[in-house]
This record gives C-alpha cells, sequence and structure tokens, in this order.
C-alpha cells in the first residue's frame, strides 16, 4: 500500500508538469518601456499587449484600441474604396454596352468613319443656318438703332415699340451665338469620341481573328 500522503504528491507533481505555466503579457508603460508581467495593467489595457509563452516566443500580438479619429478615417477610406468600385463597375459595363452597340453597328471602320461625318456634317449645317440667321438679325438691328439714332439726333422721342424691338434683337442675337457656341463644342467632341470609337473599333476587330 502506497502511503496517502505519497499519492497525493505524486498527483501534484504530475500537475505542474501537465499544466503549462501562466502566459506572460508584455506592454509599453506611460514613458515608452517594456514591461511584462502576468496582468496587464488597467491603464495599459488598451495598448499593444504581447503574450509570451513559458520559452518567451511571443504567441499572441493584440493590437492597440484604436481611437475615434482613427475609426473615423477608416470608415471614409472605405467608402472612398467603395465609391470607386461602384465607379469602375458603371465604367466598365458602359464600356461593355458600347462595344456592342459598335460591333452590331457596324462591319466595316469605313461605315464608321462615313458615320462620324455624317454627323459632323449635320452639325455644321446648323452652325451655318444659325449664323445666316445672326447676320439677317443684325442687319436688322442696324436699321432699327439707325432710326432711334435719326430721332434722337432731331431731338424727337423714340417710340418704346422700336426700343423693345432693338431689346429684342439684341437677345436674339446673343441666344443664337450662345446656341451657336454649343454646336461648336458639340462637333470638337464628336471628332475626339469618333477618334476613340475608330480605335475601339480596331482594337475589338483584332481581338476577334
Amino acid at each position: 500500500m502506497i502511503p496517502k500522503s505519497l499519492t497525493l504528491l505524486a498527483v501534484g507533481l504530475l500537475l505542474a508538469v501537465v499544466q503549462p505555466a501562466a502566459a506572460i503579457e508584455c506592454w509599453t508603460n506611460s514613458d515608452g518601456f517594456r514591461e511584462c508581467g502576468n496582468t496587464v495593467p488597467p491603464e495599459y489595457a488598451q495598448g499593444r499587449v504581447n503574450t509570451l509563452n513559458n520559452r518567451g516566443l511571443t504567441v499572441e500580438v493584440k493590437e492597440r484600441a484604436r481611437t475615434r479619429e482613427e475609426l473615423s478615417e477608416e470608415r471614409q477610406r472605405n467608402a472612398e474604396e467603395e465609391r470607386l468600385r461602384a465607379s469602375e463597375e458603371v465604367r466598365r459595363k458602359t464600356q461593355e454596352n458600347h462595344d456592342r452597340v459598335l460591333l452590331s453597328t457596324f462591319t466595316t471602320e469605313e461605315e464608321l468613319m462615313a458615320s462620324g461625318e455624317r454627323k459632323a456634317s449635320a452639325i455644321e449645317a446648323t452652325i451655318e443656318v444659325t449664323e445666316r440667321s445672326i447676320d439677317s438679325i443684325r442687319k436688322s438691328l442696324q436699321k432699327h438703332e439707325e432710326r432711334a439714332t435719326r430721332l434722337g439726333q432731331a431731338d424727337r422721342p423714340v417710340p418704346d415699340d422700336l426700343q423693345k424691338d432693338i431689346a429684342s434683337l439684341k437677345r436674339q442675337i446673343v441666344d443664337k451665338q450662345v446656341y451657336v457656341n454649343s454646336k461648336k463644342e458639340e462637333k470638337t467632341a464628336l471628332k475626339k469620341q469618333n477618334r476613340e470609337d475608330l480605335e475601339r473599333f480596331r482594337y475589338l476587330k483584332s481581338r476577334r481573328r
């Protein structure tokens, strides 16, 4: 029979061997020095903590808790990244749709270029018609202003209707000139788009060979 006291001692020694040693926690104190112990002081619990095993090797790293400013910056970065992803997805789908239209509408480069030239010619024709209209309005305006000048030189009042006609003619000239400028910008944009479409069409066709 083994004495009971010896049995309890053996069990205790066995548990001491089997049970791992308590982990060591290491942190940085307020002076910037590293400290280690079994428990992290509350004032440093939100900082970075390294957990070491009984051989002094790092087995776990708990990063410090982020500040509200850092969390806010991260949310903003995530939102911006999501916005960029969404924008890129829209751009990709738009390009795919445009590619389908190019390939389904035109079979040769000549067809594509001819279509662009027709559109440019239509815009140019609109510009020419509007500019002729501006010239005609300017001639009318000149006549009305000459009449108003003669009346003024004769010390006669300028009729309200004449003044209104002069103001109306001036507005028409301004409005039509704005329209002409917008059509010229449209023509420039169209030429640029035609060049890009031609390059894209060539690329898409080359992939199908």
